[in-house]
């Protein structure tokens, strides 16, 4: 799965990842699955009385407007940004 994230707050994440790694935490992928797996029991015990809530319906995209514009703004400035590079190189 991919989730997007805004850039700032990634590299936070990968920092904070980097500087504290240990066996339990070789990629940022655990760390970002123990997150996953701790926020939702902490949902399911705060609203559901610790029950797996069922399962979403497949239209369910959990993707907000202002979300979705701001990740199309980001990879518009990043694709003009690496086009101006092979541009230069080129």
């Amino acid at each position: 799965m991919a989730y997007y994230l805004p850039a700032d707050l990634h590299a936070r994440l990968k920092a904070t990842w980097w500087a504290l790694r240990d066996a339990r935490t070789p990629a940022l992928s655990s760390v970002v699955e123990t997150l996953f797996v701790d926020t939702a029991a902490t949902l399911e015990q705060r609203h559901n009385h610790g029950a797996p809530f069922p399962p979403a319906p497949d239209s369910a995209r959990g993707v907000s407007r202002a979300a979705a514009a701001r990740q199309g703004e980001w990879m518009r400035r990043e694709w003009e940004n690496r086009r101006g590079e092979s541009s230069a190189q080129g």
